[in-house]
């Protein structure tokens, strides 16, 4: 176990990516205790970023930077997660802290993962609603079946064009559409309630600027609308889009239906990054999980809590992220119709 006191040393790979207001909001955050090691290759922009963490380490060369980032590495800009540039120093990390979007390279995720697993290396997603209260009360009614069996799950994510979420509309950098930014989010913690079970049916219609897009390539749909069914016979429906006027709020629901009633997770009406549970039995509505339940920044913080506890390599973790990157890859490329 890692002193509670002691500075951790992170690297980071894509800081602008990362954001200078994650990288802020880190810094500042109590118990984190955080010192940065940036891989400053193509920064997009180096002195905002110096200018929030001048204490960090900016380093050019790869080798010493996977030297120098001894407890763990964030990979937030793209690569190819076969990570052939960077096999001569992998064997030097200790975990990584994946973008969602990771989840969209299937044959190199296996890959990364076994690597992962011989070296014991943790690797973790950034999928923050699984780690918020909200989700981890609304998963033990569902897992003791309390609402006996889950006929329907309705998942709505709309994020707004928000300048947090602009550059993967950036199709040079490789990274997928608005799914990727909104829909995968929900659609995890859906399947994680189930325990990650079979899908028998999927089908997915992404559109863009209101148009059903026939052939993605690169990916830039802005709407997608998901409809699948599991190998129990629980109907998700999932709507999702990252092109609502900046005006709007965004909304997040994830309604469930089954034989004993509903469940619902949503984000609160008067703080848009927090979030409530209600359950419906007949005339009867609780509330099972309230404010303040910030779902941002809750899985890296979960990461940063793991490696003060030297966790290693996670199979039911590495299992389930398969899982949803098999999901992922048959929305990205059903057949033409």
């Amino acid at each position: 176990m890692e002193d509670e006191g002691k500075f951790l040393r992170i690297g980071i790979i894509g800081a602008s990516r990362f954001g200078v207001n994650q990288i802020s909001r880190l810094k500042n955050e109590q118990n984190l205790n955080i010192d940065f090691v940036v891989l400053d290759k193509n920064l997009n922009n180096p002195k905002e970023i110096i200018n929030e963490i001048p204490s960090a380490e900016f380093l050019s060369c790869e080798k010493e930077f996977f030297k120098s980032a001894t407890n763990g590495i964030i990979l937030a800009d793209y690569v190819d997660l076969q990570l052939k540039k960077y096999q001569p120093s992998f064997k030097k990390a200790t975990s990584f802290f994946c973008n969602a979007n990771f989840l969209s390279q299937l044959e190199g995720l296996e890959h990364f993962l076994q690597i992962a697993k011989s070296k014991n290396i943790l690797v973790c997603f950034n999928l923050p609603f699984r780690f918020t209260r909200g989700f981890l009360e609304l998963n033990d009614i569902v897992r003791k079946g309390k609402l006996g069996k889950i006929h329907q799950i309705d998942l709505t994510y709309y994020k707004n064009q928000s300048d947090e979420g602009t550059a993967s509309c950036k199709n040079h950098t490789n990274f997928f559409g608005g799914f990727m930014d909104t829909g995968v989010h929900l659609l995890d913690i859906a399947l994680k309630s189930l325990n990650y079970p079979e899908i028998k049916y999927l089908t997915a219609i992404p559109y863009k600027r209101g148009k059903k897009i026939e052939k993605q390539n690169p990916f830039c749909e802005d709407y997608l609308l998901l409809t699948c069914i599991t190998a129990n016979g629980t109907l998700i429906n999932l709507r999702c889009s990252r092109n609502l006027p900046r005006t709007r709020k965004r909304t997040i629901e994830a309604d469930y239906h089954g034989e004993k009633g509903d469940l619902r997770l949503r984000n609160h009406d008067k703080s848009e990054h927090d979030l409530i549970v209600e359950e419906y039995k007949n005339e009867y509505l609780s509330i099972v999980s309230s404010p303040p339940d910030v779902f941002v920044d809750a899985a890296i913080k979960e990461w940063i809590w793991s490696l003060r506890a030297e966790k290693g390599y996670d199979k039911k973790i590495a299992k389930e992220m398969l899982a949803l990157a098999g999901v992922v890859h048959q929305i990205y490329n059903q057949p033409s119709p």
